[in-house]
């Protein structure tokens, strides 16, 4: 078996489900968004953000955002989500299935903040067809029913106990038999609770090719009603209503089916207040069919696809539609004294092509895409200049779907990115993911050797932006101030200490600032610099701390003294002291929003402890000790997210961090190591969230994502020192001290991966870098008239700048003639690089390009396309590679390989190599070939260098529908499947007794990754220090057409023996949401094969580890022991090392 490690770097983007509900809490608005294989749980939230009025001034407005509660993984692919509110409930539950079949129900508990699994089961008919729309969940609109119609010819019926429901009716329903009547020696009989669930039953449609199913809006009275969309044999559509008879267990017709539009889709349920029925969505008409009307009443469109739709009102009068292109509009229902009589279509403006819409309160709507980014728009009373009715007040990045990419370090710094064509359409762009945050430098100052600190400071209290930089040194302390554009030295700081180091230095209430240096405390006017106030330690005792929180300021004086002085009325005066029995060697003193006074916490020399102190009493609430022989060096308490930590950092690099409760009790205790040297906390805001920046010599930024703590590297070398600095000329700015250097610059948005756009408003399908001339090569789709009249897709080569990705040259390709595949090569010693593309002509009257063309162009020194030679080829050329300086290219079942003739500049035929069913993907590693096939699993072929024939090495037996292939090593390969499948296959060489043995491929890993790859490319996303070692080495990056990116590593036998006993622990101490089992998910399953998941570890479960509380750990820790020696310590050190490679 393989020694492999897969971990996702980026889960996918790609929204399905967007369902809004109340949730959280009674009065919550949340909103719940399926992205494949997670689910993201929001909260509209209030939040103030400041504009610019029509005269240009600063104005505050209250706008709702969402805030991210959690991020929920799920082991299976998310069909469906829906919320439903049984009777007697405050809040909704969630109904989830996944598309293996499993269901669950899950609430939501406030007080523990964690998720519920009310229900959960297995609906899988083995026998039964897949439907061909695919899986439909459905809730009955007074919750007394879930229906799901995932096959032909069934839908399956899951009752729930309502108050209308009889007990006797019930019981015929239940799937397990209730106990007797109460008697003598007997236990009384439970009664059945609200939103209680019977045994699941399915009823047989008559309607095989269902195009749009839905619930209608009925009295509580009669049967639940459904509505079916459906297209005969004849293609004709017809719409037609079931009473589902519950007790009986069958369906029973309602309405007769009535013919409607020829393209009508989508069936919308109107409810009874606005005349019940439903509303049939064509492609040029809507049509509204209500019991209340005795014709149905239709309204006439442009001829468009709509693809999705969402409620505005509770009583069904406006409804949101959405169409392929990302128009969004209003379809009103007018009423007459009750009754509807017309329909009333306005468009809204433009957005992304939307999956999913989900309309939240007060205007504002969330859009869900798979080809674009996900967006948070208002919709808007008056009609803005641009003729949109929407204003855009958020935006969610999504990669999906991602179609290829390259991995190239353009600025030369050992940092690799990725550059991803992502999207479609007129949403399609191209990504540049890097790990880590940038930071984009205004400017610096020089001459900063020995720096020691640096503080920030506004002219006064309430000004807006920073003026001044407080500079400490190890025996002086200097003055910069903004002046226009430039810093500029400060002669004369007047009241301010100028002759030794500075430990703080801040504005505070009052206009006044406060330096704290070692010999004394002094207050100093705003205006005028003058010194208003001082205090210096008695006996000439020397202040080795200091920090400041509003009006109260901490020092310590040595020998363990605290001193707590407190400021009014422009006086210093001692509050309270007290004696610690260690010496003091970090403090801080703070008033969070979550705890009821302010506390502050210091960290001890002697016994390596941290305390929490009472304030202005000094004594103490809570005491740890942590492990080791270093020392803390910095502390800080913070909130994240409306949850206060203790972060408590050492001089070794490592870092601790405590969860504060209520009572300032310190929980939850985590360790992780961010360097090697000590570490000074700082905290700032971005984008309104409180961050801490982690001064090391690897940087770190901490923030908080659904309820987590995440580090994200810094892409600088070391800093030491890092301070605020909102200047005008850059808000949100930080100071920086590294290498004798202050650094002015702005940061990026914090997350794990820095993803930038560039809009190209086209299908981007392949991409290459080539390196000499500092260029991307990009193949570019876009949708035509022909001269016929018909609907073409037209292809482009287009060249872009590397750096500014500006378009320098563009090439059209033939009419019907499509771009397949793209890379640089040089296919002579003395030559250039050049661009190769592969294309294959699809006219309409072929099922299979029967012809095509390899062209090869060159860059010109302007930076221009030129064409050197075309090849014509009986096929597409759907893969191209290269082995020993020749061209490799995958011709519908053919492998070809060609020679470049310099002298002629043109492509000549060396070889074919027959026998495939279809070539779809290629890989090359010196002299050996991968070919990935259509259906025929992997073969290995090897290019024999004095034939220049291409010769089967050995094979898959296996049936596996691929859809690529990368190479490990030259004996290890993966492939991707198209049953979201991973697996591994090693050429045999010593244990093959026979040579038919040495012909096959053997299996080396199985793993079912739950998604689409479309390409394995070599690379990492992490920079490699020089001296750091890390568990597992990352081999190959791959990306999915749901906008994930992932991570292959190899890791040794040794490695791999104690992570596989991790992940066996993480499974038996780790439930999976629903009830899932995380072993049957990752298990290997196709049309053919079933195997559970071998010779690959996942990292998604195992760097949750991390995520756990001691308790768990410990348990973890137990079940690992009992196979490998090892010890706590030890796992989390291994775990925090394996999140460094991604």
């Amino acid at each position: 078996m393989a020694h492999l490690y897969h971990v996702t770097a980026h889960k996918p983007d790609s929204v399905s489900v967007a369902v809004r509900a109340t949730f959280t809490g009674p009065d919550d608005v949340n909103l719940v968004v399926g992205k494949c294989t997670h689910f993201e749980l929001y909260l509209v939230v209030e939040q103030e953000h400041e504009r610019l009025d029509d005269a240009g001034n600063p104005l505050t407005v209250q706008e709702k955002s969402l805030r991210l509660v959690m991020d929920v993984p799920i082991y299976g692919r998310i069909a469906n989500i829906k919320a439903f509110r049984p009777e007697n409930r405050s809040t909704d539950l969630l109904f989830v299935s996944t598309e293996k079949y499993k269901v669950f129900v899950l609430s939501y508990d406030a007080d523990s903040q964690r998720l519920i699994t009310e229900a959960s089961g297995d609906i899988r008919d083995p026998k039964a067809r897949p439907a061909d729309a695919g899986q439909v969940g459905l809730v009955d609109p007074f919750n007394r029913v879930l229906g799901l119609h995932i096959s032909q010819g069934t839908f399956k019926v899951i009752p729930m106990y309502h108050s209308k429901i009889s007990d006797a009716n019930w019981t015929s329903l239940l799937s397990v038999p209730q106990p007797a009547p109460s008697g003598k020696g007997k236990a009384p009989a439970r009664g059945p609770t609200p939103g209680e669930f019977g045994e699941a039953f399915n009823v047989r449609l008559d309607e095989l090719l269902v195009l749009s199913i839905t619930f209608l809006y009925t009295s509580i009275q009669v049967h639940p009603t459904l509505a079916i969309l459906y297209q005969d044999s004849k293609e004709t559509r017809h719409l037609v209503q079931y009473d589902i008879v519950v007790k009986d267990k069958k369906i029973a017709l309602k309405h007769a089916p009535v013919k409607t539009e020829s393209g009508a889709s989508m069936l919308i349920p109107v409810p009874l207040h606005s005349g019940g029925g439903v509303l049939v969505v064509g492609e040029q008409t809507i049509t509204l069919h209500s019991p209340m009307l005795q014709q149905p009443v239709t309204l006439a469109m442009r001829p468009t696809l709509m693809k999705c739709y969402n409620r505005i009102d509770d009583d069904g009068l406006r409804y949101l539609l959405s169409d392929y292109e990302g128009n969004m509009f209003l379809l009103f229902i007018q009423l007459d004294d009750g009754i509807p009589h017309d329909l009333k279509l306005e468009y809204l403006g433009q957005t992304a092509q939307a999956s999913a819409l989900a309309y939240l309160t007060d205007g504002y709507v969330f859009v869900g895409s798979h080809f674009g980014d996900s967006e948070l728009y208002s919709i808007l009373e008056v009609e803005s200049e641009s003729g949109s009715f929407l204003a855009l007040r958020e935006s969610f990045p999504n990669l999906a779907p991602i179609t290829d990419f390259c991995v190239v370090d353009v600025e030369k710094q050992g940092q690799e990115q990725i550059v991803a064509c992502s999207g479609a359409h007129k949403d399609g762009s191209l990504r540049i993911i890097r790990n880590g945050i940038g930071v984009e430098e205004i400017g610096q100052l020089e001459d900063m050797q020995e720096l020691t600190g640096v503080w920030a400071l506004r002219p006064y209290s309430a000004a807006r932006h920073d003026s001044m930089l407080v500079l400490s040194f190890i025996n002086e302390t200097r003055f910069q101030m903004m002046e226009g554009e430039a810093m500029a030295e400060v002669e004369d700081p007047r009241g301010f200490s100028t002759k030794e180091s500075t430990l703080c230095c801040q504005n505070m209430p009052g206009d006044v600032f406060i330096q704290v240096t070692p010999s004394s405390v002094v207050l100093i006017a705003c205006e005028g610099w003058m010194v208003v106030s001082e205090w210096s330690p008695e006996s000439r005792a020397s202040i080795t701390h200091a920090s400041v929180s509003n009006n109260s300021v901490l020092v310590s004086l040595g020998g363990g003294s605290l001193v707590l002085l407190q400021v009014s009325n422009g006086k210093v005066s001692v509050q309270s002291t007290t004696q610690i029995d260690q010496e003091i060697s970090c403090l801080y003193i703070t008033k969070l929003d979550q705890l009821d006074a302010p506390v502050c916490a210091i960290g001890c020399w002697g016994d390596n402890s941290v305390r929490l102190l009472r304030v202005p009493s000094l004594s103490e609430i809570e005491k740890d000790v942590l492990s080791g022989e270093t020392i803390p060096r910095s502390i800080m308490m913070v909130d994240f997210d409306m949850v206060p930590y203790l972060l408590v950092s050492l001089g070794d690099g490592q870092l601790f961090n405590y969860h504060i409760t209520k009572t300032y009790q310190l929980v939850e205790r985590k360790k992780i190591t961010l360097g090697t040297q000590p570490i000074s906390l700082r905290s700032f805001q971005s984008n309104g969230r409180t961050h801490v920046f982690a001064a090391s010599d690897r940087p770190t930024v901490i923030h908080s994502k659904s309820g987590q703590l995440l580090y994200s590297n810094v892409n600088m070398r070391e800093v030491t020192h890092v301070s605020p600095f909102s200047s005008s000329l850059a808000e949100g700015a930080l100071a920086l001290a590294c290498e004798g250097i202050l650094k002015i610059g702005t940061i990026e948005t914090v997350q794990k991966l820095h993803i930038k756009t560039v809009k190209l408003g086209e299908t981007v399908r392949r991409i290459a870098h080539h390196e000499a001339s500092g260029t991307f090569g990009v193949l570019a789709l876009q949708t035509r008239i022909q001269p016929t009249g018909e609907l073409a897709e037209v292809s482009f080569l287009r060249l872009l700048d590397s750096q500014s990705f500006d378009v320098l040259d563009s090439v059209e390709l033939h009419a019907y003639e499509l771009a397949s595949s793209l890379m640089v090569a040089q296919l002579s010693t003395d030559g250039p690089p050049l661009y190769i593309v592969g294309t294959g002509f699809a006219f309409p009257h072929e099922d299979e390009p029967t012809r095509g063309r390899i062209l090869v162009l060159t860059v010109t020194s302007t930076r221009q396309l030129r064409l050197v030679h075309e090849y014509e080829i009986r096929g597409s050329a759907y893969s191209l590679t290269t082995a020993q300086g020749k061209l490799i290219a995958g011709v519908n079942s053919k492998v070809l390989v060609l020679r470049w003739n310099a002298d002629a500049a043109l492509l000549e035929l060396e070889s074919t190599n027959h026998g495939h069913v279809l070539a779809l993907t290629l890989a090359s590693r010196g002299d050996f070939v991968l070919v990935g096939d259509l259906m025929k699993s992997v073969t290995l072929l090897a290019l024999n260098a004095q034939t220049g024939c291409l010769e089967e090495v050995a094979r898959d037996h296996d049936t596996s529908w691929m859809t690529a292939v990368g190479m490990v090593d030259d004996d290890l390969y993966i492939g991707a499947d198209s049953s979201y499948n991973l697996f591994a296959v090693r050429r045999r060489h010593g244990d093959a007794e026979t040579e038919e043995e040495r012909q096959r491929l053997g299996a080396a890993a199985h793993f079912h990754i739950g998604e689409l790859v479309n390409r394995f490319r070599h690379g990492s996303l992490t920079m490699r220090m020089a001296d750091q070692v890390l568990p597992a080495s990352p081999e190959l990056l791959y990306c999915t057409v749901s906008g994930t990116i992932g991570v292959i590593a190899t890791v040794t036998a040794e490695t791999f023996a104690i992570l596989d006993a991790l992940q066996d622990g993480m499974r038996h101490v780790v439930q999976g949401v629903g009830g899932l089992e995380h072993a049957e998910w990752r298990r290997f399953v196709t049309e053919r094969k079933q195997c559970p998941q071998a010779g690959m570890i996942d990292g998604d479960l195992v760097e949750t580890f991390l995520e756990l509380n001691q308790a768990q750990q410990e348990q973890v820790e137990a079940f690992v022991t009992q196979r490998v020696p090892t010890g706590l310590q030890e796992l989390i050190k291994l775990v925090e090392d394996l999140t460094r490679i991604h």
